[in-house]
């Protein structure tokens, strides 16, 4: 859950310590140009996607409370007092609940391909090869 930090950049545009707060279009190359609308919208796209997620994760928090706390892979000393699991506690529940939710998937389907090379830290090299 990090769509909120993700930092811009482009190669074709010299690099910066900070955001540029004078950055005008039109004093860069017609192509330049392109690439930069193309990058904001890439960037617009990924950060709408992180809000979908968080609210969904929020969601499941509020309604599911118990199924998340059911299924959280790990173990806390205390558990919060209003009883309400965080976004990051119900995105890893999910996570540690993947291999549960894909158990027969197709092998031509590709996200679950994707989500086990994302979930477990030492794969095997013959489950990195993501062609269908």
């Amino acid at each position: 859950m990090g769509g909120f930090a993700y930092r811009f950049w482009l190669k074709a545009l010299p690099t910066l310590p900070t955001w540029p707060s004078n950055l005008i279009l039109p004093d860069y190359p017609q192509t330049v140009q392109t690439q930069i609308l193309n990058k904001v919208e890439a960037f617009e796209r990924f950060v709408n996607l992180h809000v979908i997620v968080l609210g969904l994760l929020q969601i499941l928090s509020l309604e599911l409370p118990q199924g998340i706390w059911a299924n959280f892979p790990r173990w806390f000393r205390t558990l919060p007092s209003h009883g309400y699991p965080s976004e990051r506690i119900a995105q890893l529940a999910i996570q540690h609940q993947a291999p549960m939710i894909f158990p027969q998937s197709p092998p031509s389907l590709l996200l679950p391909k994707f989500l086990a090379a994302k979930l477990d830290p030492f794969p095997s090299p013959d489950r990195l090869t993501l062609a269908a």
